[in-house]
């Protein structure tokens, strides 16, 4: 998890008195570490409190309300690479159940007493991507919404967030680098996290 505080002159949006957590999880393995490097390196302008999130269903039920509630960000952003992203893609909803895939403790979570739902963010995505679009398509990325985020830890976390406040998170995949170089990618990230401070602001 890292706890990003944007300093003015960052961000083109007025102060904020609150903080952004923004969450890498560490889902690539030794082959595509540069993508979730890249993602630290783009944010270290304004990265307060790094935490790369494990692979582990028990650590993310856990840690990701213990983080709200220290920080009460304006807004949680999670980031996740999926070998099967061909763009980056703004996840728009996570489920609580369907979680079959183990996890790299070989654990899954615990769903007995979980009723079963989906939750869909307050973050108006469509807007944002229609915003962006021809920004990110001039540095050579290509956006667009997505429903599946893939029943593994990256929609889990997501899920986590949502059901502590809608109005605040979304979830980022981003290819790995055999699609966008890490150079690419940091600039696309660097625009969406813009675009969702401005339109949050507005």
């Amino acid at each position: 998890m890292v706890m990003v505080a944007p300093s003015r002159g960052t961000i083109p949006t007025s102060s904020y008195s609150q903080s952004i957590l923004s969450t890498p999880l560490d889902t690539l393995g030794p082959k595509n570490s540069n993508n979730n490097n890249t993602y630290t390196r783009v944010s270290r302008k304004y990265i307060h409190t790094p935490e790369l999130i494990p692979v582990s269903y028990n650590y993310v039920s856990n840690r990701v309300p213990e983080l709200w509630k220290k920080y009460n960000p304006i807004v949680v952003i999670h980031v996740g690479v999926s070998q099967s992203s061909k763009c980056i893609e703004i996840e728009q909803k996570a489920h609580s159940t369907g979680y079959d895939k183990h996890d790299t403790y070989k654990e899954l979570p615990n769903e007995s007493d979980i009723l079963e739902r989906a939750f869909q963010t307050d973050i108006d995505v469509k807007t944002i991507c229609s915003n962006i679009k021809k920004c990110i398509n001039n540095i050579g990325c290509q956006i667009s919404m997505s429903d599946n985020a893939g029943r593994y830890l990256c929609e889990y976390i997501y899920y986590q967030s949502l059901n502590i406040d809608k109005s605040r998170v979304i979830f980022i995949h981003v290819p790995d680098i055999s699609h966008y170089p890490s150079a690419q990618t940091a600039k696309a990230l660097y625009i969406i996290l813009c675009t969702l401070l401005k339109h949050l602001n507005d």
